[in-house]
């Protein structure tokens, strides 16, 4: 059996038969003129209608013989004992048996001189395709198992961010129209369908389904075409009339970021992920906010661990990837934990010298050192508590001051980022309003770039607090529910107040449309 493909042009009749004047010529085993193709680009079908000279041939399908048919992506006929499939996007393929002259873009037809229609499909040119927009295709061999992934030698190469080296293993089977998805072995990214369920041994695709593998769609819409697409979320759109945050601003970026939550899933298991995309604003307080389990804490580590050279990162910081590696990755990010973790022996001073030797880059003089203090003393509002208790050890602090002193105490390092994993967690109402105070002036200060505070208490946010919520779409996949400023939170996310409108992000109910 010999194949060979066709690329149709949309809106055009095409003569198919054995002279040689046909657009597609058989030169054995059809009329001279057998059937006239066209292809509806709008709607994806295939027209066929017998041409009147074509005397008692028929097209055949599997509802019988017709003068006419209208033909499917995916779906096979045949035309005078001639075997034709309709694949997708304008491509035909036509089979014929072995000994039998394969067919031809007739040189002297209308359409070959026009130039208006390629030549049949080059699977050498098409096989391996780096991507560089949001659509190319990738061709599949029938019958055989093709592995799919980022390393150059896979069959199957897509070069998309977060695409594992090795990500599944495919395989069409174009008798039983089918494609076979297995996960490969190596992979670490999990491979999810469209109704979020992972793959973790293999599954058999049908015609129009699609698969997902960190935030890149794998179409298959029949035949031997693969699509694959980068697929843009709410997450990308607008969210209440409101943009997500400044692209103009040079603050912290997601495109596209997948993440897993927790541990590996046991075999037989869909893998909990993180999939975010979004852009914050300068010099402005960010609060994420989620439900418990969502994964605040994930995006936190995330963003501690960020490499530039790893290609699953795509974490950004103004238009440069971000890179908090390494010895001078405390100037770029700082944490301060959810837990106090401060020596209870030590004094107040003390602590502060220390921490100003261990995180500067250049420690200058001792004018140098007591200009750094009194300005993280000043940004977290420590100056009188500094004047009256700077020789009392850290076990005399309050809840609500240990917490200011730890946040005083990663200003020294003056980063680019600052992160604050749930700081308000038991603290009495007033020493909330006193930290989130103290936290929107460092924001506004602009000696720091980004500010993210990870809370589930929204009482005291300032009213210009910009606010990225995570919420979960279903049991397994979290995304941004909402990105903008927090006047807009509770329309966006369709609730009247905190508490529904976590329980609504919990249950994956909010705004999906702009």
């Amino acid at each position: 059996m010999t194949h060979q493909q066709f690329v149709l042009e949309a809106g055009e009749w095409l003569l198919f038969g054995s002279d040689a004047e046909c657009d597609v010529v058989v030169s054995q085993g059809l009329p001279l003129r057998a059937a006239r193709l066209r292809w509806n680009k709008q709607a994806d079908r295939l027209s066929v209608a017998i041409h009147p000279q074509a005397g008692e041939t028929k097209i055949v399908d599997a509802m019988g013989s017709h003068e006419s048919a209208e033909i499917s992506p995916g779906q096979g006929f045949s035309i005078g004992g001639v075997s034709l499939r309709f694949l997708w996007q304008g491509r035909l393929e036509v089979d014929l048996p072995a000994g039998l002259a394969r067919p031809l873009l007739a040189p002297s037809s209308p359409a070959a001189q026009s130039g208006k229609r390629p030549p049949s499909v080059d699977r050498a040119a098409t096989q391996s395709i780096p991507m560089g927009g949001s659509l190319k295709t990738l061709i599949l061999h029938r019958n055989e198992f093709m592995s799919l992934g980022s390393k150059p030698d896979c069959p199957l190469y897509v070069d998309t961010p977060g695409i594992p080296g090795y990500a599944a293993r495919v395989r069409w089977d174009p008798y039983s129209q089918t494609l076979n998805v297995f996960r490969h072995r190596l992979a670490d990214r999990g491979v999810f369908l469209k109704d979020g369920s992972g793959i973790h041994e293999s599954t058999e695709l049908q015609v129009n389904d699609w698969f997902d593998i960190a935030g890149t769609r794998f179409e298959w819409h029949g035949g031997d075409c693969l699509v694959v697409q980068e697929t843009v979320r709410i997450t990308d759109q607008i969210h209440a009339g409101q943009p997500q945050g400044s692209e103009e601003g040079g603050g912290l970026q997601a495109r596209n970021l997948v993440i897993p939550i927790g541990e590996r899933a046991p075999l037989g298991k869909p893998q909990k992920r993180l999939e975010l995309t979004f852009s914050l604003p300068q010099h402005r307080l960010i609060a994420l906010c989620a439900p418990s389990g969502t994964g605040k804490t994930t995006l936190l580590r995330a963003i501690i661990s960020a490499k530039a050279e790893d290609h699953k990162n795509q974490l950004l910081l103004g238009s440069e990837r971000l890179d908090t590696a390494g010895r001078n990755r405390q100037h770029v990010a700082a944490i301060v934990p959810q837990e106090t973790i401060l020596a209870p022996d030590v004094t107040f001073e003390h602590m502060l010298m220390d921490a100003y030797s261990l995180k500067r880059k250049s420690p200058g003089g001792q004018s140098e050192m007591r200009r750094t203090v009194e300005e993280a003393l000043c940004e977290t509002g420590l100056v009188e508590e500094f004047n009256e208790k700077r020789a009392h050890y850290m076990a005399d602090f309050s809840g609500g001051q240990l917490k200011r002193i730890s946040l005083a105490l990663e200003l020294m390092s003056v980063p680019d980022i600052l992160l604050l994993d749930e700081p308000n967690s038991g603290l009495d109402p007033d020493s909330d309003a006193e930290l989130m105070e103290s936290i929107s002036r460092i924001a506004a200060a602009g000696t720091t770039n980004t500010v993210i505070i990870a809370t589930h208490s929204l009482t005291h946010l300032p009213a210009d607090a910009h606010v990225l919520l995570l919420g979960n779409r279903d049991e397994y996949l979290r995304e941004v529910a909402y990105c903008g400023p927090k006047d807009d939170m509770f329309a966006a996310c369709k609730a009247g107040d905190d508490a529904q409108m976590m329980k609504h992000l919990k249950n994956g109910i909010w705004v999906r449309d702009a």
